[in-house]
C-alpha cells in the first residue's frame, strides 16, 4: 500500500512532494531531504514502510528505511534529523504510535516527534490492512487539499475514518481503481488472496491516533472511534 499511497499525494494539486521510493529511502538521503524541505520553511512528513514497538526497549522503536537502515525513538529524541519545521509527520507504518508508559513518561515515536517539535502527527496502533491504510490515507490527504487552511488534521482523519468505515467492502475494489489505477487493483488482489489463505478474516480498519497539538479537542473525539 505505501506505493499507492505516494501515488496519491503526488497526483494532489499543489503538492510539491520529494519522493524517496524503495532502495532510495535510505537513512542519510532521508536526512537530506529533510534538511533541505526544512531550509524552505515548513513541510510535512509521510513515512509509508514498515514499522515496530520494541517491547521492553522503547527507544529501539522504529521505521524501516532501505540498506537496512532506520528511524528510530533514540534518532529523534537525539535531534539526529531536522524536524522542528515540521508541521506534519504522517508514520503509515504498523504499530507506530503505540508507546510504552513508565511513572514519568510516555515513550514512542509520536511522542519523540512531539518532543522534537512536531505539533501534528498521525500514527498507527496496530497492524493493518493495506488496502484499508491507503484507502484511509488517501482520504485524509484529500480532504487536507480540497480545504487547504480550513480543515484541521484531526478532522480531515476523523472524516476519513467515518468515511472508510461506511464504505461497502464491496465497492473498495471501485475506489482503489479510481484513486490507483491498476495498482489498486493488484493490491486488492493481494489481499483477498491473503484473507483466503487465512492470514486474515476481514479487512481491518487501521487504528490511527492523531496528536494534532491545538486540536486536542478532536484528538479525544478520534480514540472514540
Amino acid at each position: 500500500g505505501a506505493d499507492q499511497e505516494v501515488q496519491h499525494l503526488q497526483s494532489l494539486p499543489n503538492c510539491d512532494a520529494t519522493v524517496l521510493p524503495h532502495d532510495d529511502a535510505t537513512r542519510e538521503r532521508l536526512r537530506s531531504a529533510i534538511d533541505a524541505a526544512s531550509a524552505s520553511g515548513d513541510y510535512g512528513l509521510h513515512l509509508a514502510t514498515h514499522g515496530s514497538f520494541a517491547v521492553g526497549s522503547r527507544l529501539d522503536s522504529a521505521v524501516e528505511l532501505a540498506g537496512g537502515d532506520s528511524l528510530s525513538v533514540f534518532d529523534v529524541l537525539s535531534r539526529q534529523f531536522a524536524l522542528e519545521r515540521c508541521a506534519l509527520c504522517v508514520l503509515s507504518a504498523c504499530e507506530s504510535g503505540l508507546s510504552d508508559t513508565t511513572a514519568e513518561e510516555c515513550v514512542g515515536l509520536p511522542a519523540a516527534m512531539l518532543s522534537s517539535g512536531v505539533p501534528r502527527i498521525v500514527s498507527t496502533l496496530w497492524r493493518v490492512s493495506d488496502v484499508a491504510s491507503a484507502l484511509l490515507i488517501s482520504e485524509m490527504y484529500t480532504r487536507l487539499y480540497q480545504h487547504v487552511g480550513e480543515l484541521s488534521v484531526a478532522a480531515a482523519l476523523r472524516g476519513a475514518q467515518i468515511w472508510l468505515r461506511e464504505l461497502p467492502w464491496g465497492e473498495a475494489e471501485a475506489a482503489l481503481g479510481l484513486r490507483f489505477g491498476a495498482g489498486g487493483s493488484r493490491l486488492l488482489r493481494s489481499e483477498l488472496r491473503a484473507m483466503r489463505g487465512g492470514s486474515s478474516t476481514a479487512p481491518q480498519l487501521p487504528g490511527l491516533v492523531c496528536a494534532p497539538g491545538v486540536d486536542e479537542a478532536l484528538a479525544r473525539e478520534l480514540s472514540a472511534l
